[in-house]
């Protein structure tokens, strides 16, 4: 398995955000999580690449363990260069333009030159349609265009797997296909990619499997069809009625 949580427990004092997590993810597989705002989807996202500490479990990411407590820098290091991750506000740095912004991640985690992290960052940009803006500043982008910035800058450190948090939240329709065709391609080139969402027509075009998470909890996994068309427990018919309404 690529991604694989064993009995993760993530809680702050006596609140669980994430109760015994049980979740393999393979290669060329996008799952999306669906559920209520504060089922703890995002803080999932966020333990596998090291920004959440987990209080019980472990986490493997290819080579890379996660256990217990704060994980040392280096295994942060080799382990954000195999697992992308796409922020809900983007995180991009505002006094940086476009290009510096994808730029930085070549020259701080690879090492590169300038000029060999700006040819490879022009690449991606133009990947993701945005080379014609690589001299704005992300304030003067739209929101769909801070969302390709994002993208841009994790898949230019060539991850082998793809976190998105709520990518298509604040996109227009054509947008959101954007982002289809994009998962479609990571899929088609063996990356695994995990993907939160509160869209469900979304989540039904880009998903191999659905999770549905309620309290931290894994309530129902199954195949798009299956979530979708024959869900099992009545919390999921519910969260469905509401949500398609």
């Amino acid at each position: 398995m690529t991604i694989a949580l064993d009995h993760v427990d993530k809680h702050y004092g006596s609140r669980y955000a994430l109760k015994a997590i049980s979740l393999d993810i393979a290669p060329g597989e996008v799952v999306a999580l669906i559920g209520p705002s504060g089922a703890g989807k995002s803080t999932l996202l966020r333990t596998l690449v090291g920004l959440e500490a987990i209080t019980n479990g472990e986490i493997r990411c290819f080579e890379h363990r996660l256990t217990r407590g704060v994980p040392a820098p280096e295994t942060l290091r080799a382990l954000r260069q195999d697992v992308g991750f796409c922020f809900q506000d983007f995180q991009l740095f505002p006094h940086l333009t476009t290009l510096q912004n994808v730029t930085l991640p070549l020259v701080l985690t690879k090492k590169l030159g300038v000029a060999e992290a700006r040819k490879r960052a022009e690449q991606v940009l133009s990947r993701v349609d945005m080379l014609e803006f690589s001299d704005r500043y992300p304030g003067a982008l739209s929101g769909g265009q801070k969302q390709r910035v994002s993208l841009a800058r994790a898949l230019v450190l060539e991850p082998r797997a793809m976190l998105f948090d709520e990518p298509v939240s604040a996109l227009d329709p054509e947008c959101i296909l954007d982002v289809v065709e994009e998962i479609a391609m990571l899929r088609a080139a063996g990356k695994a990619v995990l993907v939160t969402t509160h869209l469900l027509p979304f989540a039904k075009k880009i998903a191999t499997r659905v999770v549905f998470m309620v309290d931290g909890a894994l309530v129902e996994v199954g195949t798009p069809a299956e979530i979708f068309t024959a869900p099992k427990t009545e919390r999921l018919v519910q969260y469905l009625a509401h949500s398609l309404a």
